[in-house]
């Protein structure tokens, strides 16, 4: 009998180890993606908090011109911003321009670039703008009939999205909170997501960042 509990206790003692030992090498899997080593739990991703407070728009007959603060304009000079205007509660017309000299200038006959569709909040489609449509008429329209505009870091390319190795970015969604203004961010689920990093490093504007 004593022999047989000696056996029973090296068995459990054996699986015990066992299951310690595929434990850590789960959680040190590395996963691969396009050559990159991708590893677990090293990189919580969030989303930045919005521009507002940190711009300035106004609008002339000539156009839009946009002033950014001075910590924006260093951060972005020389790189794409996106530059959205509701139509609607469900509809907004997005221009994608560049920081020359801490400003942006959207001329009056500038056409937008894309024409993002909502419902529920949810992002359902991003087509390209129609010829024709003028981002300075739409932005005015929204400003007089107080539907939010204003100034986001997402350019709309979903290169976070494709790149995750998980889909843990399956959807962007409008951020109607008062500092959000409905500007557009994509929403992480942080059941899914693997910490990898690579959101984070593939956004063009870091609007995704280490948390």
């Amino acid at each position: 009998m004593m022999v047989n509990s000696a056996k029973m206790e090296r068995k459990s003692f054996m699986f015990f180890v066992l299951t310690i030992v595929m434990a850590s090498l789960i959680m040190g899997i590395n996963l691969k993606e396009n050559g990159i080593v991708i590893e677990r739990g090293k990189h919580f991703p969030i989303v930045r908090e919005p521009l507002t407070g940190k711009y300035n728009i106004s609008i002339n007959n000539a156009g839009i011109e946009i002033v950014l603060s001075r910590d924006l304009a260093n951060e972005y000079e020389g790189k794409f911003l996106a530059v959205y205007a509701y139509k609607s509660n469900d509809d907004l017309f997005v221009i994608l321009k560049m920081v020359i000299n801490g400003k942006i200038q959207i001329s009056a006959k500038e056409e937008a670039s894309f024409e993002v569709k909502l419902r529920n909040g949810k992002v359902e489609s991003v087509t390209k703008a129609g010829k024709d449509v003028s981002f300075y008429s739409i932005l005015k329209y929204a400003k007089e009939h107080n539907l939010n505009y204003g100034l986001q870091r997402c350019l709309l390319g979903k290169q976070c999205a494709k790149i995750c190795p998980v889909s843990a970015i399956a959807e962007f969604v409008a951020d109607n909170s008062q500092q959000g203004r409905g500007r557009i961010i994509p929403r992480i689920n942080s059941a899914s997501c693997i910490k990898c990093g690579l959101c984070i490093n593939r956004c063009p504007t870091n609007l995704i960042v280490e948390k």
